[in-house]
């Protein structure tokens, strides 16, 4: 009877889960498959999956039957039989995975730390004969051939410690081994790419044998043979270097501005020709390697250059590209040009190699600033044309005659918005405008105060779970959270995007990432907000706004939030 409850405990969360799942099937069927893919998981946490293969993969199988079913628009009564075998399936997986891992339980333990030394990957002979044998052992257990289990264990040990064994000492020599690691410091791959792939040809044979559960003390003497193959290699890429050392330190120049990420086409190029070259140099054909050497070396200059400016103008190129979008070379060309020219100036200097970066940095600022100062230019101009403001209107908002009355006076005041606790009751209001509590009606989105921070919670927006992308009903919402945000002319912006925790924790941060940045540009596409005043910052399932486990409350977690400073 005891161990009957602890099994009904051990089972009672993810009946929870899927029962509540299946009563909500109709209305959310995408929570429903939520909820079927965690309690797969949570099975395999258990070993379920290893100690009831055939089980899961059954439960596996009617899982994939439920996607099919919903890509192809079939009832939801029909998804949801499919999802609830799942459930029936993992119920009597989870009832019974206790009493079988005590049976197993030295087994899965030697199983997991060959796992840990990738025997899957470098023992594969032995990795395999065990999995075998444990299906065995697993079938006999069903069949209730507890004496042939039992004599099965200790040769499972040996299997898996054996596939242990070897995958260690494959593992030293991929990442341990110091003919290896001398090779690779080197940068032999690239400098002395004959020998090199020649060594590497060595090891992978090496590494077959032990795959192969050759035997070791043979493997040993190969290993031996290896080890002479990779110091030649080594000292061909150091004879290499020590001639070419120029084209090796505008190499580094490249790589230490950052070419391999921010101008990866021209670095993978330069990287071909300095192949070519190493190759050639390493055939004796030494005047050929010289004259590639030169393409190499250019090639690497121009990705270098392209690299710095990247990193330099991008945020420049933006606003630019933002003015444009808005007309700034129509209504303000001065300001439009002086932006673009000092962007040039940039680019020439940089290309000329004469340069420093802090003076690189502040002409990019000012170009930013020329820039802003268009776009605002841009905007103003066409507020007059469509009647929104007149010119009387904004020169005694910029005072620019000196103060003559309090009117004056009122108008050059900027206006500072007072706190609020929430935005619900405009009465109530101290921080934001009474007509700020009607721009959202409570499906889409609240406003709140936290600290001295204001924070407009978008829970309108409704993200699936696997989605970041805007559509037409998002975009309205953030159209209106754009009018709130001019309340806010110098207070800095973060786009909070927030996930649930269904999937893999590092999913779940990429897709709040991506959420997060698709909101900053929707709104620095149609505002005129400095984008060195906001920034987007994924969060993951880490701050969530509520811990039930409801899908109606999981959607609420997929939100986005503006916080404002």
């Amino acid at each position: 009877m005891i161990r009957s409850c602890s099994n009904i405990l051990k089972v009672f969360p993810i009946l929870l889960l899927l029962t509540a799942g299946i009563l909500n099937a109709q209305k959310n069927p995408e929570g429903l498959f939520n909820e079927a893919a965690s309690s797969l998981n949570l099975v395999v946490d258990e070993s379920g999956d290893v100690l009831f293969p055939e089980e899961y993969a059954d439960a596996v199988s009617h899982y994939q039957t439920a996607v099919k079913y919903k890509e192809k628009s079939k009832s939801p009564a029909d998804i949801q039989i499919e999802l609830e075998k799942v459930i029936s399936i993992l119920t009597k997986i989870n009832d019974s995975v206790e009493e079988r891992s005590k049976t197993f339980g030295t087994v899965l333990i030697a199983r997991q730390t060959a796992v840990k030394s990738n025997a899957d990957r470098y023992a594969v002979h032995y990795w395999d004969a065990s999995e075998n044998k444990f299906m065995n052992a697993i079938e006999d257990y069903s069949d209730k051939d507890y004496k042939d289990v039992q004599e099965a264990i200790p040769l499972l040990l040996d299997n898996y410690n054996n596939a242990k064994k070897y995958a260690d000492f494959a593992n030293n020599l991929v990442f341990n081994w110091t003919p290896l690691n001398n090779t690779n410091a080197s940068l032999a791959n690239l400098l002395a790419p004959l020998s090199y792939s020649q060594s590497a040809a060595k090891l992978n044979n090496i590494l077959e044998s032990i795959s192969e559960g050759n035997d070791l003390n043979q493997i040993k003497t190969s290993v031996d043979d290896a080890a002479v193959l990779f110091n030649k290699s080594t000292e061909n890429a150091k004879k290499f270097s020590g001639r070419y050392s120029g084209l090796l330190r505008i190499r580094k120049d490249a790589e230490t501005a950052g070419a391999e990420v921010y101008a990866s086409e021209l670095w993978n190029a330069a990287e071909e020709i300095l192949s070519e070259t190493a190759l050639t140099f390493e055939k004796d054909r030494t005047e050929r390697a010289a004259e590639s050497s030169l393409d190499a070396a250019l090639k690497y200059l121009e990705a270098k250059h392209l690299a710095v400016r990247t990193q330099i103008l991008s945020k420049t190129d933006e606003l630019i590209q933002l003015a444009e979008k808005g007309d700034a070379d129509e209504y303000a060309p001065k300001t439009f040009n002086e932006s673009k020219s000092l962007a040039k100036s940039v680019t020439d200097m940089i290309y000329s190699d004469n340069y420093d970066y802090s003076n690189l940095k502040n002409l990019a600022a000012h170009a930013e600033t020329k820039a802003i100062l268009a776009i605002n230019v841009t905007q103003t101009i066409k507020e007059v044309d469509s009647d929104k403001n007149s010119w009387e209107d904004l020169i005694l908002a910029w005072n620019i005659f000196g103060n003559h009355d309090n009117i004056a006076q009122e108008k050059q005041t900027e206006y500072v918005p007072p706190v609020t606790k929430e935005v619900g009751n405009a009465a109530q209001t101290k921080r934001i405008p009474p007509e700020v509590a009607g721009i959202f009606n409570p499906a889409e989105a609240e406003i709140l105060e936290s600290g001295d921070e204001i924070i407009i919670r978008i829970t309108g927006i409704k993200f699936p779970w696997l989605g970041y992308l805007l559509d037409d009903d998002a975009e309205k919402i953030l159209d209106k959270a754009i009018q709130v945000l001019k309340y806010f002319p110098s207070s800095t912006i973060t786009v909070a995007g927030h996930n649930d925790y269904v999937a893999a924790k590092t999913f779940n941060q990429e897709i709040s990432q991506r959420r997060a940045d698709n909101v900053r540009t929707y709104i620095l596409l149609h505002s005129n907000i400095d984008p060195d005043r906001i920034i987007a910052v994924g969060y993951g399932e880490t701050l969530p706004i509520t811990n039930d486990k409801t899908f109606e409350a999981r959607e609420k977690n997929r939100r986005i939030e503006l916080i404002i400073k």
